[in-house]
């Protein structure tokens, strides 16, 4: 049945099921499940995790066995024996909780970081996709200026056919026809490397299909901007922003550590339980029988004092540093907020503008340059640049609308919208 299944292939009368593409959705989601710097993150948040039972955790006893009282001449002592001691080792109150905080505090760190590559690799897909869109609507453009060329051929042929063309015109049709195919190969190149970068994103083969998302029909009218959005969406980025998550749990991490060092500097405790066992025959009734002995020991901090010292100077300055270094990350934000702002605002009043005045005008030209020629009042090169004219403004509006989506993209990945939110 095998055997007969791939004859009756090659012979065509079946057909292999068509691989399954992928939605944009799709995409994004396999991104989050697939993409090795994200695995690799979630690994070391999980590593992090197991840290902190072992940072709050005692040190390990001592058992130490040794010979007490041993006689070096050949006369012995009633308290000859062996001893038996079990030691355990107290750090200063709160010590271990500080520690098992800090490492409580790196893990967080490092899930803020999580948020924050997933988010820029949401957002650069986003981006990428938006760009292949609109390459595949150039190609659009493309072959719409073909089919204008074969139209115009034909008009050029009847005018040649009518005595009033030149023969050179006949060529320059073929010429503008053969520049848009070169042109249409170069737009699936493009197409090619976005995506091959995007499918290694998401860990699959550079060739793996997947869909597009739509190009809205104006995007440029869903824009409404008030004069406070900009305020209001840097409100939201400091709230939800990954980046500056990832900069406030540092700021946590380094508070803990500096409470971690002052901690260290008192004096850590043992507490030791004894146990003697005497010999058989130098016992007797008065000496009695085995010894039992508790002591207590605390460390003298001599020597560890300037070290000490040091250390919490040195934690003080990284919890400034990070402060300043948090206050650098909010400004930024700020920046990139209200510069993406103006982008989107750009892009906006840019297309409306070619969309409303100059493209409606270019249309209106080229028709006229077109019934000119076939009047015999303009000639062909005038046609082929108002048709060149023609189609660079609408190549100009696509670009337009598509930086635009892919500002807002990046918007959207500035003020931490959920999945949801984008979405909606």
């Amino acid at each position: 049945m095998h055997r007969l299944t791939c004859i009756l292939l090659l012979l065509g009368f079946l057909t292999p099921a068509a691989a399954a593409v992928d939605s944009p959705a799709a995409v994004l989601t396999e991104i989050e499940t697939r993409n090795p710097r994200l695995k690799a993150q979630r690994a070391q948040v999980r590593a992090l995790g197991h840290a902190q039972g072992p940072a709050g955790a005692l040190p390990d006893p001592e058992f130490m066995v040794g010979l007490s009282n041993l006689p070096l001449s050949k006369d012995s002592t009633p308290l000859t024996g062996l001893q038996f001691e079990l030691r355990q080792r107290f750090p200063w109150f709160g010590t271990l909780g500080a520690r098992e905080r800090l490492a409580g505090a790196e893990q967080e760190i490092q899930r803020a970081e999580l948020r924050r590559l997933r988010q820029a690799l949401i957002t650069k897909a986003q981006v990428l996709l938006w760009r292949m869109t609109g390459l595949a609507q150039q190609a659009g453009l493309e072959r719409e200026r073909l089919a204008l060329l074969e139209q115009l051929a034909h008009a050029v042929e009847a005018v040649y056919i009518n005595g009033q063309g030149r023969g050179a015109d006949l060529l320059r049709p073929q010429i503008e026809s053969h520049r848009s195919r070169e042109r249409l190969l170069g737009l699936a190149e493009q197409e090619a490397s976005l995506r091959a970068r995007l499918n290694a994103l998401r860990d699959r083969p550079s060739h793996h299909p997947f869909d597009l998302p739509r190009l809205p029909k104006a995007p440029e009218q869903d824009i409404v901007l008030g004069p406070k959005d900009t305020a209001l969406l840097q409100a939201r980025a400091q709230a939800a922003n990954p980046g500056l998550q990832k900069a406030d749990e540092n700021l946590q991490s380094r508070r803990q550590a500096l409470l971690l060092v002052r901690k260290q500097k008192y004096p850590n405790f043992s507490l030791g339980l004894q146990y003697r066992l005497r010999w058989v025959e130098t016992m007797d009734a008065v000496a009695g029988a085995d010894f039992v002995g508790l002591n207590l020991g605390v460390s003298l901090p001599l020597w560890s004092g300037r070290k000490q010292q040091e250390s919490e100077h040195m934690a003080a300055a990284r919890i400034e540093a990070s402060r300043h270094g948090r206050e650098g990350v909010r400004l930024e934000l700020d920046q990139a907020v209200a510069r993406s702002l103006l982008k989107i605002k750009r892009h906006r009043d840019q297309t409306r503008l070619l969309t409303e005045h100059t493209l409606p005008d270019a249309h209106r030209a080229f028709d006229a340059a077109l019934s000119d020629y076939q009047a015999g009042l303009s000639d062909l090169p005038a046609v082929l640049e108002q048709l060149k004219l023609t189609i660079q403004i609408k190549t100009d509006v696509l670009n337009q609308r598509i930086a635009l989506l892919q500002e807002k993209s990046i918007l959207e990945g500035l003020v931490g919208l959920s999945d949801k939110e984008r979405s909606s």
